[in-house]
């Protein structure tokens, strides 16, 4: 980087790059510890394993379980041919699903309406996060950034615009 006007010079960060893995090949060959800030803080207290289990059972809650459906139960349900695949749906966003086995592949049942389709704009979301469990469950679960909404919820509700805005803060480190 050029000291008066701040430009990156090209080649300059390449070789940095070399610089410091040759700085660290060097002390893993000479077996002696890198620059390490060393943090002192309290010691860590252990609590009582008992106490500690009763608390876990006192805000642990045991909730439903989630629906799931086969491609064949969701195809039933969306009123879809039989030579659509599920790949291409997975794929396109149009649904949220995961692998539960090797070979099959599990879809939430919550996320169709009566009519048995997804909300509007699913696909934006999925876009943004992924598909699979993680992604169906930041939708399901209340978010800050949503006034404790839950993003599905707000798809459903028409709120496409608000949500996708959500899924890329959250794609990009926003996690309240």
């Amino acid at each position: 980087m050029c000291n008066r006007c701040g430009h990156r010079r090209e080649g300059s960060l390449p070789r940095l790059a070399k610089q410091r893995r040759a700085h660290i090949m060097n002390a893993v060959r000479r077996k002696s510890p890198l620059d390490v800030e060393v943090i002192e803080g309290p010691e860590l207290v252990l609590g009582d394993r008992e106490a500690n289990l009763r608390f876990l059972d006192s805000i642990t809650k045991p909730g439903p379980r989630e629906e799931v459906l086969t491609w064949d139960q969701l195809a039933e349900r969306m009123g879809l041919e039989d030579d659509q695949c599920e790949d291409d749906w997975l794929r396109s966003g149009k649904v949220i699903g995961w692998r539960q086995s090797q070979q099959n592949y599990v879809f939430p049942a919550r996320q169709l309406d009566d009519r048995g389709r997804p909300p509007p704009g699913l696909n934006r979301v999925v876009s943004c996060l992924g598909n699979g469990y993680s992604t169906w469950f930041w939708l399901t679960a209340p978010l800050m950034t949503l006034a404790n909404s839950k993003p599905l919820d707000l798809l459903f509700k028409g709120e496409k615009d608000l949500v996708e805005r959500a899924a890329w803060g959250n794609a990009q480190g926003d996690f309240a």
